[in-house]
């Protein structure tokens, strides 16, 4: 939920402009699929090493998106990323 007024008009833009896309319902869905997928999996009577396999073709599609989002999300407003250098003093 929006905290301010402004907050829920800025999403409303980026919302209309296509620039505010939310991949988490993506990833939700991913991840039912997935464990549907492993449950059924080993249920079967499949070998253990098949089933190692598949478990890895499976989970893939999960972690790709998972750490793309960990390495490449913007930095938060209270990062000390976002703050400017501290002037040197040189050519002032």
């Amino acid at each position: 939920m929006p905290s301010s007024p402004y907050q829920a008009e800025f999403q409303d833009y980026l919302w209309s402009t296509g620039e505010g896309f939310d991949w988490r319902w993506v990833l939700g869905v991913s991840l039912a699929l997935s464990l549907w997928c492993l449950f059924h999996l080993f249920r079967s009577t499949a070998p253990w090493h098949s089933k190692l396999v598949w478990t890895l073709l499976v989970l893939f599609p999960l972690v790709g998106p998972l750490m793309f989002a960990a390495l490449f999300r913007p930095p938060s407003p209270q990062s000390k990323d976002l703050q400017a250098p501290p002037a040197s003093g040189i050519g002032l």
